[in-house]
């Protein structure tokens, strides 16, 4: 009995060190609706130039462009789309109303497309709207 106590007990103080220590720590967005859908595009959207790794800055990651998709999830698990969102800079901009989905190319161009219930949409990197 008493080793099950001490076994039980060793489990409660192990869970309280493996618990994150400072909330939300680690967040980089919270959204009011769930997020969906991610999208961090591999081209040059993000990746300007080939860099060396020796250049490389832990507080650029804020400046990466991330698309989002934004929905409310019903209790049957509908999908009821709150819009496509564009984060830089730990900011959200909303590009597309009725946003679905994202996908990019991965090479040398800003191509980047979005799906909607409408149509597909290309992102205008100049004036950063889809």
């Amino acid at each position: 009995m008493k080793m099950l106590i001490c076994f039980v007990a060793s489990l409660l103080v192990g869970s309280t060190y493996s618990a994150p220590t400072i909330e939300g720590a680690s967040v980089v967005y919270t959204a009011e609706h769930d997020i969906v859908k991610i999208l961090t595009p591999l081209n040059a959207l993000n990746f300007e130039d080939d860099t060396d790794e020796d250049d490389y800055d832990e507080g650029s990651d804020t400046d990466s462009i991330i698309f989002l998709v934004l929905a409310d999830i019903q209790e049957n698990g509908d999908k009821v789309y709150q819009g496509l969102y564009m984060l830089k800079n730990r900011q959200a901009t909303k590009l597309l109303d009725n946003g679905r989905d994202a996908a990019a190319a991965s090479d040398d161009t800003k191509t980047a497309y979005f799906a909607a219930k409408d149509g597909i949409y290309s992102y205008n990197a100049a004036e950063n709207q889809g």
